[in-house]
């Protein structure tokens, strides 16, 4: 799973060497509605968790022949779920420094331009905790340090003389189980949590080179 997202994020930046393209830098900000897809365990029941993302991001266009664009975002992003059990209520914080290159295809339009987008994402943990009425339990050694999802969305970019406006909305699909847990008594029973999430972003691309 690592290598295919290493070589893929690798063929995505090998297409910053076109000669005509045009760079363009920038930041943005976002929110994520982030939930967790468990399997083996009972009595929690997962609810989404609203949080937000924000970074700088920089964007490679290919000029207006070519329908493709590329992105690589470095974003801050809190991810997880609240919860109910028996217990009460809580919720799994799990936030990430994200890295992910997108792959946009553009459609022809004469003042906006809308883009479906694709790519991979690698997170790298922050925080790992769970937080429950009366009660704050660090839960990192039990959880993976690293994480592999993938993004799909679609959005448009909006130019503003030499700057430009963008908005897109994706969902961020969780590829690997990423909780850390050992069973000795029923190793095909250990949970597995798999974080997911919609999430909205506005970009500004503050000028391009």
């Amino acid at each position: 799973m690592k290598r295919v997202f290493i070589v893929s994020a690798i063929l995505l930046l090998g297409l910053t060497s076109v000669s005509n393209a045009a760079l363009r830098l920038g930041g943005k900000f976002g929110v994520n509605f982030s939930n967790v897809a468990a399997k083996n365990v009972s009595g929690i029941d997962y609810k989404t968790r609203t949080g937000f993302g924000i970074g700088p991001m920089a964007l490679i266009d290919f000029g207006a022949a070519s329908p493709l664009a590329l992105r690589a975002e470095l974003l801050f992003v809190q991810k997880g779920a609240k919860f109910t059990n028996p217990a009460g209520d809580g919720t799994l914080k799990n936030d990430e420094i994200v890295l992910a290159p997108f792959l946009l295809f553009k459609f022809a339009a004469a003042k906006a331009s809308p883009f479906i987008e694709i790519g991979p994402e690698v997170g790298f943990n922050t925080l790992a905790e769970v937080d429950a009425p009366g009660e704050q339990q660090s839960i990192t050694d039990k959880w993976k340090s690293q994480n592999y999802s993938l993004n799909v969305g679609a959005g448009v970019l909006l130019p503003l003389g030499g700057s430009a406006l963008e908005f897109d909305a994706r969902y961020n699909l969780g590829l690997v189980d990423l909780s850390d847990y050992s069973s000795a008594n029923d190793m095909d029973n250990e949970p597995e949590l798999k974080t997911n999430g919609f999430q909205v972003f506005v970009g500004y691309y503050f000028f391009g080179l």
